[in-house]
């Protein structure tokens, strides 16, 4: 996927001030932004030099930029840069009044941008980041969900800049509401397991998001790309997937695939271990999904992760994969429950090392002490000496090492389980045949 802070301004030293002069450097393939007349596409082209002066950003209130503000871009000979759309090149157009529907990133919200810096560009009205990507027609610019997205099971989507993580990532989503049901999934011949927790949006919410995603979002119906078709009444719920274990393909035999111990993180009434075992044990051909009861149903919670689309169900909203979960809870370990509406989530928050994971503020009048918790994903398996010994592999050949193969979900480096004795600490996999592979294959997991 494409990294979003590819922007530098360049113009006087120290910060960014408000209708100065500067130039939009692109640090992709080295070129600055500036007006030029072409046949299609707004009339936008790149230069070679670096000190244009052609581009002014301007705040709402005349203060020096600072990271997470709205800002109106002015562009020298052409007008204040916004999005509409064209029948060719990006969805830009040009606006004779200021704009402030663009935010800087990149940077520690509220602190200055200085000279030099760089810098994302985030379009609040389309909900995506300006990137450099190539084109048939018109200047080498798109969205990043278009490009992310472009030929994936899983497209990313734009979304409503309110409902942005805290960070500020790409493609991150915040949303909270009631929780529904938890099931846990186990492939049978598609060798995968999932867990799969569905949020029940506030009316508000769930409009402000159909609504965004049908003017700005297209599936493909018949072999043709159309604007996303969402029903009415959807999306009543949002599915929000932690895939411990997927990309393993066996032609021979079906496996069993024990879960990580997400127990605690999903407040489960039973061993995340187990569950996953009476999944595995009912998989047959095309895998089993089995309920799996939360302390969390009826509660609000907080979750975030990429918004995206199942394309192979034309329309399907996924947070996919889950970065993290949030939930406030008082010291006794009972539930508070925020009302209905209130934007502000847990006021921390546990996750497997993502950035963004922000610390956030929590409306709750209640005082509570602990809140939440994150199913995270090792980007690289443990050394030696983890998991226990009880979920230890068991090479079969001297000449084969094992093969480690880590979930590729949530981001974060693998930790040591909490209880060192617990075999719900990894997350391993064995043949269901008798017959035992030269390399007992296993994926590692933690909360």
């Amino acid at each position: 996927m494409p990294e979003v802070v590819q922007w530098q301004v360049l113009g006087p030293e120290g910060p960014v001030q408000s209708g100065w002069a500067f130039t939009l450097r692109c640090t992709v393939n080295n070129r600055s932004l500036r007006y030029r007349e072409r046949e299609y596409g707004i009339n936008l082209d790149w230069d070679k030099a670096e000190d244009l002066g052609n581009i002014s950003f301007q705040t709402v209130d005349g203060a020096p930029l600072r990271y997470g503000d709205l800002v109106s871009v002015l562009v020298a000979d052409g007008g204040h840069l916004r999005y509409g759309p064209r029948a060719n090149g990006i969805n830009l157009v040009w606006s004779d009044d200021p704009v402030h529907e663009w935010m800087v990133g990149g940077g520690e919200p509220g602190t200055p941008v200085m000279h030099r810096d760089r810098v994302s560009l985030f379009d609040a009205a389309h909900g995506d980041h300006l990137v450099y990507a190539a084109r048939d027609r018109g200047i080498n610019l798109r969205w990043w969900s278009d490009v992310a997205g472009a030929g994936a099971a899983y497209p990313p989507l734009p979304m409503p800049a309110a409902y942005r993580g805290p960070s500020g990532e790409a493609g991150q989503l915040e949303l909270h509401g009631v929780m529904g049901k938890v099931t846990v999934f186990h492939g049978g011949t598609a060798d995968e397991l999932d867990w799969n927790l569905y949020v029940h949006l506030d009316e508000p919410d769930r409009v402000a998001l159909r609504d965004h995603l049908r003017q700005h979002s297209v599936a493909t119906v018949g072999g043709s790309v159309v604007p996303m078709p969402i029903p009415d009444d959807e999306p009543a719920e949002i599915g929000c997937e932690l895939m411990v274990l997927d990309c393993y393909d066996n032609q021979f035999f079906d496996e069993l695939f024990f879960s990580a111990d997400v127990t605690q993180a999903f407040r489960l009434e039973g061993s995340a271990w187990q569950l996953s075992v009476e999944a595995g044990e009912a998989q047959n051909i095309s895998g089993s999904s089995q309920p799996a009861a939360t302390a969390l149903a009826g509660h609000r919670v907080w979750v975030q992760g990429p918004l995206v689309n199942d394309s192979d169900h034309v329309v399907r909203l996924e947070l996919h994969s889950l970065d993290s979960i949030a939930y406030p809870m008082t010291a006794d370990g009972q539930h508070v429950d925020a009302e209905p509406g209130a934007r502000d989530g847990p006021r921390t928050r546990s996750s497997g090392g993502s950035p963004s994971s922000r610390p956030r503020r929590c409306t709750a009048s209640p005082p509570r002490t602990t809140c939440g918790a994150i199913a995270g994903r090792g980007g690289t398996c443990p050394g030696r000496g983890w998991p226990p010994a009880r979920c230890s592999r068991t090479p079969r050949s001297r000449s084969a090492s094992p093969t480690r193969v880590c979930g590729t979900t949530v981001r974060g480096s693998v930790a040591r389980p909490t209880s060192p004795t617990s075999p719900t600490a990894c997350a391993t996999r064995r043949p269901a045949s008798r017959r035992t592979p030269a390399t007992v294959r296993r994926s590692c997991e933690s909360t």
